[in-house]
């Protein structure tokens, strides 16, 4: 029951921070039977939540000792039954690593009683561009487990892909990957010699298929240019009240391709390589100086469309414009005293959206707790349910409307900047085809090499 309360708390405090979480393979997630769930760490806090919520099975989290050094997350870590795991770096705030063996003997139990455990292999949370070197702790629990249990007992891994397009931005976007599942069983009779190294190594290949890794901060932007030039050219921009959620996978698998085909590039046509990665900054930065997404590239100028666009945006935003003008009167000074705290706790990316969670859960609470109050004494019994009912609503409708009003405003400006400048858009929408129809090239090259490859084995 208390699991429940505090899931449906967490899914409503990233409803508030992201505009979108997009979820998918979570029909690879069995609803029962032991399950470790293995994680990449890229946003502190956050990326237990989405995992949590992101399943209807109840999952045992696992989290560093030093958290209980704070009151509310201490709170917290009881009522939830996570699993401390005390790191060595943090021997001087109190930790002892001798007691990690009560910690994974803890995980084994959970696994035993038939329940979901989740651990991030990296240990700590970053903001490097790819993933840490991951440590042997979920491994040795997974072979543990099956080594104490009764012939027969299954061990479901599965990995886990965390994505985030902005993680330190408010109203920004994350995604959540649930890979193929690892039967743990099957394949220690496949691998009778392994040690918990060669699983972690497993464990380690399926959350990088699932994720984008990096060399360098540079190469995070240039393939995400040129993927979502590719998407761009692929998908034309759909109506705001139709945008669906968007594939990880695919995209994810246009990165690994892209980053295939740089590396391939790189040994074999470097000038090549340069100047196309010089062509998709050029490009990246046109769009951004008239403030233009790839996908609006491809906006279609037909006077009609636009004319039915502003029309049914109109309607929508006059609609709501009342409620949703009500919902940021009422929470702007939760907001503004939100955003100060965050913004002078948050010293690394992977703090604020954590620190915007869980500073938010005990403000909400206390400034409704306040407004209610004041409502109750200048307003009639009826009145006063009705304002404090109001509250959670117009909050909600407040996200959407500034999330919708958003976009009309930047496509109907992307519209009118064409408009009045056609040539524009038809030497950027030329120029991006150019290098698109370069990347499928480069995809069709790379493929046929692949396959003469296979073929002279």
């Amino acid at each position: 029951m208390i699991y429940r309360l505090f899931r449906a708390i967490w899914r409503a405090a990233l409803f508030a921070f992201f505009r979108r979480v997009d979820v998918q393979g979570r029909e690879r997630v069995p609803v029962r039977g032991p399950l470790l769930l293995v994680s990449n760490h890229a946003n502190a806090f956050v990326d237990p939540l989405l995992v949590i919520t992101a399943l209807r099975r109840p999952v045992s989290l696992t989290a560093k000792s030093t958290l209980r050094r704070n009151p509310l997350l201490a709170a917290l870590i009881r009522a939830l039954h996570v699993i401390e795991f005390h790191r060595g770096q943090d021997r001087a705030e109190g930790a002892d690593p001798s007691r990690n063996v009560d910690a994974m003997a803890a995980c084994r139990r959970r696994l035993a009683e038939g329940g979901a455990v989740c651990i991030f292999p990296e240990g700590v949370s970053h903001s490097d561009p790819a993933l840490r070197p991951f440590r042997t702790g979920a491994a040795r629990i997974a072979l543990d487990f099956l080594a104490e249990a009764d012939p027969g007992a299954a061990l479901t891994i599965v990995p886990v892909g965390l994505q985030y397009e902005e993680k330190e931005r408010f109203r920004s976007a994350a995604g959540i990957v649930f890979g193929a599942p690892l039967d743990a069983a099957a394949w220690l009779r496949d691998h009778p010699e392994a040690d918990a190294g060669a699983l972690t190594a497993e464990m380690e290949s399926g959350i990088r298929a699932l994720t984008a890794n990096f060399a360098t901060e540079r190469e995070v932007a240039t393939f995400a240019r040129a993927e979502a030039l590719w998407n761009a050219a692929a998908e034309p921009p759909v109506p705001l009240d139709r945008a669906e959620p968007v594939d990880i996978t695919l995209r994810l698998q246009r990165i690994h391709r892209l980053q295939d085909g740089r590396g391939w590039l790189a040994r074999e046509r470097a000038d090549e390589l340069a100047a196309l990665e010089r062509r998709v900054d050029q490009l990246h930065g046109a769009l951004r100086e008239l403030g233009v997404s790839p996908d609006e590239l491809f906006l279609p100028m037909d006077a009609g469309r636009a004319a039915f666009f502003v029309l049914r945006e109109a309607e929508v935003m006059l609609i709501g414009a009342p409620l949703a003008a009500w919902g940021a009167l009422n929470h702007a000074p939760i907001l503004l005293t939100l955003r100060a705290l965050v913004r002078r706790r948050s010293t690394d990316r992977d703090h604020f959206a954590s620190n915007a969670v869980f500073l938010g859960l005990p403000i909400v609470p206390v400034f409704y707790a306040v407004q209610i109050g004041v409502a109750g004494l200048l307003l009639p019994a009826f009145w006063t349910v009705v304002y404090a009912a109001s509250l959670p609503f117009t909050a909600a409708v407040a996200l959407l409307y500034a999330d919708r009003a958003g976009g009309v405003v930047r496509r109907a400006r992307t519209f009118l900047r064409f408009a009045r400048r056609p040539e524009h858009q038809r030497r950027l929408r030329a120029d991006a085809l150019a290098i698109v129809d370069d990347l499928r090239l480069l995809d069709a090259e790379l493929t046929a090499r692949e396959e003469a490859v296979a073929g002279g084995r």
